[in-house]
């Protein structure tokens, strides 16, 4: 099966390494060409542009940044559109707003063209792994299409609806309930320090009970284990959680705790710059509780 990969950052070069490994025939494109470049030396092809992947490609899968990115990378000049034929299908990896995927879904259907919208979850680490969850909204003809190439990147595939644009949905809240139990682990963490609590064991015997959370025990340490180090940015935090928002207001839902928390991720952010990683949260916590959790030495 020949696939097209558009978007080598830092989770879409390790999936379509693994897809590499897997032996599938693999175009790639980003426009940083170093992370091109070490997957054409593990035996992948290099494409010219978002629109020579689709022209190489039967899948074609896209893990891009954002919003602007997968707009340019599906309908720029150079994008998949370009380049697909009738009978291809786009597979939506990125994480993206729920309205945006469902209209990537007309567009292509009237082309002829399937999309599958499957965000995934598990981070850099099940990225590598390829033990990513995967939340697939399609038709399921189109979803059988895809799975041999899923079950490469992922070892959980949920079939959450047949329209366009419900993977999404269920990601979106994926990353809220994230973010808003990453933040309640800092505020808790910090309260417990200043209270005398060492934060390894908060974090031990929480973490096995009923306060626990993936955050809590994944995400929160790295601050002073791993010097606010992740790999996942406060830039795509605050997008996901401004995702979510736009979501209860399409829907008209409430989002009081989504919305909390997301002034809280623009607080990191405006402190440590948009780059900075997610643990940087506990950090501004610490700021604003006036102590410190890293140990020197």
């Amino acid at each position: 099966m020949r696939v097209g990969f558009i978007g080598l950052g830092q989770m879409g070069k390790p999936m379509a390494g693994n897809l590499v490994s897997s032996g599938f025939q693999v175009t790639v494109f980003d426009p940083l060409h170093s992370a091109v470049e070490d997957l054409v030396d593990r035996g992948a092809k290099e494409g010219a542009s978002a629109s020579d992947v689709a022209e190489r490609s039967q899948l074609t899968v896209l893990m891009v940044r954002d919003a602007t990115q997968a707009e340019a990378a599906v309908r720029g000049e150079d994008g998949f559109l370009a380049g697909a034929a009738e009978g291809d299908t786009l597979i939506v990896v990125s994480t993206l707003p729920p309205a945006l995927v469902r209209d990537f879904g007309e567009t292509l259907s009237a082309r002829g063209l399937s999309v599958l919208d499957a965000p995934v979850s598990g981070g850099v680490e099940g990225a590598r792994a390829g033990l990513l969850t995967i939340m697939a909204a399609g038709q399921a003809d189109v979803l059988g299409r895809c799975r041999p190439v899923l079950e490469v990147l992922g070892d959980r595939i949920y079939h959450v609806g047949e329209a366009v644009g419900l993977g999404q949905t269920v990601k979106v809240l994926n990353q809220a309930l994230y973010f808003t139990g990453l933040a309640v682990s800092a505020e808790a963490i910090v309260m417990g320090a200043k209270a005398g609590i060492d934060p390894d064991v908060l974090v031990d015997v929480i973490g096995e009970s009923s306060g626990g959370n993936w955050a809590l025990k994944n995400r929160a340490p790295l601050a002073w284990r791993n010097e606010y180090r992740s790999g996942g940015a406060l830039s795509i935090a605050l997008k996901d959680l401004r995702a979510a928002t736009q979501l209860a207001d399409d829907v008209g839902a409430p989002a009081l705790v989504a919305s909390s928390t997301a002034h809280l991720f623009k607080l990191a952010e405006s402190l440590f710059g948009a780059g900075g990683d997610d643990p940087l949260v506990v950090k501004a916590m610490e700021i604003i509780g006036r102590h410190t959790l890293r140990r020197e030495g």
